[in-house]
Order: C-alpha cells, then structure tokens, then sequence
C-alpha cells in the first residue's frame, strides 16, 4: 500500500528530465525514495526560542549532504515572529559544479567543502480553527561561498490533533519555493511540498516523519557556458526523501 501511495506520489509529480548530452540529465540520477534524517533542540526563553538542528539527506546523484544551523526567533506579536539564522552544510552541488574533463562530464567533488549561509526570517501565521494553524515563512539566504542571494518562501498549514484535551500529533502540509535573486537562468531554484507529523511522546520530545518531494531546477554551469557557447539546456530534477525527525524542547 505504502509502495503503491510513493509510486503514485511520484507519477502525479512528474519525472521530467530533457536536455543536450552535456546536461546533468545523463548523469544517471536514482528515481527510487532517498532517505532524510532530521534532529532538532528548541529552547524556550519568554518571548525568546532558540533552535539548533543537524539535517542529513541523500539527493539524486548519489550525494550526502549534511548541515547544522542555529536559529534565533523573537515573537513581536502572538501571530508573528522574526529570526535570524547561520548554517553550515557539506555536499551541496551548485549549476557551476557541473564539469568537463576531456568530453566527459560529471558532478565535481562536493562531499568535504563546507558552505556558510545567513540568514533573516519573517513568519506571520493565522488561527484557521481551532485546532488549524496557517502560516508562510519569508526566508533570505546568502551563501558566503558563492555569494549565491536566495528568497525562501513557504506557506504551510498544521493541524493539532488533541486526544483528551492534550496535544496527540501534529500533522502538517508546507510547501516550499526558492527563488534565485542573483544567479541562474530560472526564476525557480527548487520547489519542495513537505507532508508529516510530529508525535507528542513526552511534553520535551516529538519523535516524527516526513515526506518531502523536491523539483530542481538546473541551467547551464559556467564551463558548459565556455565549451558550448551557443548552446543551453534546463534539467528538472524530482527527488522524493522520505524521513524520520527526532525534535527535543525546554524552557527556561
């Protein structure tokens, strides 16, 4: 049943991939589920959360990539809160890390280069009823390795699920846009749709999972741009991740 839903899942998402025979297309990506692994720390001060969180996950092309952040939200208002972030991450490929090396082209060596990134959050949400949360996050990133301007917008609904009164899941729909602000050649760098949920174990852990659909979007690298100047392509990328997260809450 499980299988049948993921097959499903995929088909309605659309495995789409064109491009000329130097585009990342024939590098042989993996259509099959790749796995995600996410934990995460939120201390609570007053008006004040502080979140540390390590993420791993596999992406397509048979890369790992691993990140830590640390986060810092201040709530002006019940509905709203702003933020600000660092993170760090290993293995993440970029358009320009698509090389040539006599005729053959391949993704170059990303697995041990670490990339820094900042930054600012806005999050204003809505009570739909009451037990459904509506809210869209406005994230700006800058990636001080290749000083790469991303504009993360994310709408997403939580429904609180209460068993006797007391919270039992969370079960939420987050859908996620980056928008490229100084580099590439689509106004689209990544689209993700996110489904899961979060277990109230304990009132200072949530065990949970999810599953995330992601679509890439990959334009031409600076050295396809040099060996073939009057030549372009767009590759679509799909990637289904399917994870477990592990979330650890105190208050002081």
């Amino acid at each position: 049943m499980i299988r049948a839903i993921i097959l499903l899942v995929i088909s309605f998402y659309g495995l789409v991939g064109m491009g000329h025979d130097h585009s990342p297309h024939d590098s042989d990506p993996s259509a099959s589920p790749q796995l995600g692994l996410d934990l995460r720390y939120i201390l609570k001060d007053g008006l004040l959360t502080y979140i540390g969180e390590v993420q791993a996950h596999q992406n397509n092309f048979g890369r790992e990539i691993y990140s830590a952040q640390i986060l810092a939200y201040y709530r002006l208002h019940t509905n709203l809160k702003v933020g600000v972030l660092v993170r760090q991450q290993y293995g993440a490929v970029h358009d320009d890390d698509w090389l040539e090396d006599s005729g053959d082209w391949f993704w170059g060596e990303t697995q041990n280069r670490r990339e820094t990134q900042f930054g600012l959050d806005v999050t204003p949400r809505i009570l739909l009823s009451d037990c459904l949360v509506g809210e869209i996050k406005l994230r700006y990133m800058y990636n001080d390795f290749n000083h790469h301007q991303t504009l993360k917008v994310r709408p997403g609904v939580t429904y609180f699920w209460l068993k006797q009164g007391k919270p039992f899941w969370n079960l939420f729909g987050r859908w996620e846009r980056y928008v490229p602000l100084n580099f590439g050649n689509h106004s689209v760098y990544e689209d993700w749709l996110y489904l899961g949920g979060l277990f109230h174990k304990t009132p200072s852990f949530k065990p949970g999972f999810f599953v995330a659909l992601k679509r890439g979007y990959w334009t031409p690298s600076q050295q396809a741009k040099v060996i073939r100047p009057g030549e372009s392509y767009e590759y679509t990328e799909n990637t289904v991740v399917l994870g477990l997260s592990f979330t650890f809450l105190n208050s002081l």
